[in-house]
């Protein structure tokens, strides 16, 4: 699927100026970029999780994307600030949350899907969505959309993993200078690459149609 019926459903092409709340400049220190509660709703509608879904949210943040799911007796979630998961314990008393970094986390517990924003400096967002696809079948991420290219990433995540569904947030990238999250922002689902596979999809394919 291309997305043409999402980004109908979801208005993706309004979503790009209104990505993420304010920030203070310790969000800023720890990459942490977090999202706003319409994108939120949209980017979980987007991946059509339900309320039996056992899902990780494995850089939680303050909560806003686990606020858009629908169940949260079924939900796991990390975050390497200590503050905001005394904060998302507030707001989502029934999530099991706890801080740590997902990177070091060694447990084998398996999910349905991943749903992460995942921290985006030093190629973390491709470290964090090809270890999320050894703990479920199915990973969505909302990533900056240079995470789509790259030989790093390509080395990290792209060759690891089959892209099942890409969704821009804006029709025509922007190019020239990147502070943070003002950039071009896209919806990605994917999945662990299995052996006798070959290298991940054409991305352009997924986001084209062609």
């Amino acid at each position: 699927m291309t997305g043409g019926e999402d980004r109908e459903a979801i208005g993706a092409s309004h979503l790009q100026g209104s990505l993420f709340e304010g920030h203070t400049v310790r969000y800023r220190d720890l990459d942490q970029w977090y999202t706003k509660p319409d994108v939120a709703e949209a980017f979980i509608k987007w991946c059509r999780v339900t309320p039996e879904d056992r899902i990780l949210e494995p850089s939680c943040g303050e909560g806003g994307l686990i606020l858009a799911m629908p169940n949260h007796d079924n939900v796991r979630a990390f975050d390497i600030d200590d503050s905001k998961v005394e904060i998302v314990r507030a707001k989502c008393p029934r999530v099991r949350v706890e801080a740590r970094d997902y990177m070091s986390w060694e447990a084998d517990e398996q999910f349905d899907v991943v749903i992460m924003n995942s921290p985006y400096r030093n190629e973390l967002d491709a470290k964090f969505i090809e270890r999320a696809t050894h703990h479920a079948p199915r990973v969505c991420g909302l990533v900056r959309s240079v995470f789509l290219n790259g030989d790093k990433r390509s080395k990290l995540c792209h060759d690891h993993v089959i892209y099942t569904r890409v969704q821009p947030l804006k029709d025509r990238p922007e190019f020239g200078g990147d502070s943070g999250p003002k950039t071009d922002f896209t919806f990605v689902e994917c999945r662990r690459r299995l052996p006798h596979e070959q290298r991940g999809v054409h991305l352009v394919e997924l986001i084209t149609g062609r």
